[in-house]
């Protein structure tokens, strides 16, 4: 089961749509989705939902990302991702639910004192709003496992995810500007945008950009298997870095894609960013000792996966798609790449009200009411038959972060 906060929800005429990202990930494992909508603020709807599943433990990702976005609305970055997670918790004490994992960030080590980064070193002199929002969030789980020892609560401080899935099906699709570096590459790359700024190159790194630890998606999403893990042997509360320990600048990140896609990749240079580091990198070694998790995929494979998925999908999920064989919902309106323009027929509204009605007989439930935020449950076995609850932040109207 998945949460996920969804800002552009697609609809026509009331008919809610299910995201093609769901269809993509069903063909991906091959087993159905039951697909929510719910907003992470809303308690009630919160509460209905854990009411309706016997759950076993929640991995929160829901949350705004963007650094540079986070200057301009801190106070919806304050709301949603505290906010959030404060009214995750109620509901999970509310209901029993006692394991966590939760996404984290490295920005709440600010500029880095030493490189690499390990888990010991000091956090909270963050330079932007995003980074304070998670760095709160860690000290509130602190002080809550501290009044509550019976919880276990795994923190994940991410470095930068990228990449996509191997099969080409389901990456990251960002509506309107990217506000990350691979997206905005590949973007260039295949032709929907001429060039690539990039903020600063005065920075004291080896050629002037900043570097950064890129990490693979799917190395990411293993990190978390090890984390359910953990919990399952009572871990207490534990904080880890998922990274692959190796820095990147954005310059190496472009001559990769380059070599990888066989595209060119034009960039300008522009003014730095606000927020911005020069150089971060993790020491991953306590995630390698304690949940065995190590990170395998180099920024070869970040680049080529990445490349894979937005050659195949060159408008994103609202492409024709190549992968996957059907046509994406889009409510009858035109959608084109370089090859082709069709208008989707009423065929795959049809499929959506056939998903959602066998959905809704496997397990009967209230509507929930939305304000912007979507829920997903997987609805997949777990220690004793229990579901899995996964809170997740979508900026777009199909593709998942």
């Amino acid at each position: 089961m998945t949460l996920d906060r969804c800002l552009h929800r697609h609809r026509a005429d009331n008919f809610q749509t299910i995201p093609e990202c769901i269809y993509r990930i069903e063909e991906i494992i091959g087993e159905a989705l039951i697909f929510y909508e719910a907003d992470v603020l809303d308690a009630a709807a919160l509460c209905r939902i854990f009411k309706e599943h016997e759950i076993d433990c929640v991995i929160h990702f829901v949350g705004l990302k963007c650094v540079g976005e986070s200057w301009d609305i801190p106070l919806q970055y304050y709301q949603t991702n505290i906010g959030g997670t404060m009214t995750l918790l109620e509901a999970m004490k509310q209901h029993g639910v006692h394991n966590l994992v939760f996404s984290s960030s490295c920005t709440v080590y600010g500029d880095p004192q030493y490189l690499p980064v390990d888990e010991a070193h000091p956090t909270g002199a963050c330079t932007n709003p995003y980074g304070r929002s998670k760095h709160i969030n860690e000290l509130i789980l602190k002080d809550f496992y501290a009044a509550n020892k019976d919880w276990n609560i795994v923190m994940l401080r991410y470095f930068n995810p990228v990449g996509a899935h191997t099969s080409g099906k389901i990456g990251e699709d960002p509506q309107g500007v990217p506000n990350n570096l691979m997206p905005y590459v590949a973007q260039v790359a295949v032709g929907r945008r001429s060039h690539l700024n990039i903020f600063g190159d005065d920075y004291d790194t080896h050629d002037g950009t900043g570097v950064r630890d890129y990490i693979h998606v799917v190395d990411l999403g293993k990190g978390h298997v090890a984390a359910i893990k953990a919990l399952e042997n009572s871990c207490g509360c534990k904080v880890y870095n998922l990274g692959t320990g190796h820095g990147y600048s954005v310059l190496d990140v472009v001559a990769e894609f380059r070599r990888t896609s066989g595209r060119d990749v034009a960039y300008r240079i522009t003014e730095r960013r606000d927020g911005d580091v020069a150089a971060t990198y993790s020491c991953p070694s306590a995630a390698a000792r304690e949940l065995g998790w190590t990170a395998v995929h180099g920024l070869s494979d970040m680049c080529a996966h990445m490349w894979k998925f937005q050659s195949l999908n060159p408008t994103g999920y609202r492409s024709p798609s190549v992968a996957n064989g059907h046509t994406p919902v889009t409510d009858g309106e035109t959608v084109t790449d370089d090859a082709e323009a069709l208008t989707v027929t009423d065929a795959r509204r049809r499929e959506c009200t056939r998903r959602q009605a066998s959905a809704a007989a496997r397990l009967p439930r209230q509507p929930i009411e939305t304000t912007g935020e979507s829920v997903t449950n997987d609805d997949g076995a777990r220690k004793g038959g229990r579901p899995l609850l996964t809170t997740a932040h979508r900026t777009s109207a199909y593709g998942a972060k």
